[in-house]
C-alpha cells in the first residue's frame, strides 16, 4: 500500500431476508395476577397479542415496535378484565 492510502476490501452484500412472520405459537404467561389462570382471559390475551404482532410484522416494524405492540395489547386485555396495569415483560425470539 502507498502512504496515506488504505486498501479496503469490498463489503459483502447484506444477507437477504424474507418477510418476517410468527413461526411458533405465541405464549402468554401471567404470574401473580388476579384471574391470571382463567382460561378465557389467557385465550383472549394470546389472540390479541398474536393479532397485534401480525399487524406490526405486516407493516415491517422493528423489534422494539413489535415488543411495544405486544405489551400494549396485553395491557389492554388486563385493564378490561381486572382493572390492573401490572408490569409486562415481552420476550421475542427471532430466528
Amino acid at each position: 500500500s502507498f502512504p496515506g492510502r488504505w486498501i479496503v476490501p469490498p463489503t459483502p452484500p447484506p444477507a437477504r431476508r424474507g418477510p418476517r412472520r410468527i413461526v411458533g405459537n405465541v405464549q402468554v404467561e401471567m404470574h401473580g395476577i388476579t384471574s391470571g389462570e382463567d382460561y378465557l382471559m389467557q385465550e383472549d390475551a394470546t389472540s390479541r397479542v398474536t393479532k397485534k404482532l401480525n399487524e406490526a410484522l405486516r407493516d415491517n416494524k422493528p423489534t422494539k415496535e413489535l415488543k411495544k405492540a405486544a405489551r400494549n395489547a396485553l395491557l389492554d386485555v388486563l385493564w378490561r378484565n381486572i382493572k390492573q396495569r401490572p408490569m409486562v415483560i415481552v420476550n421475542i425470539l427471532e430466528v
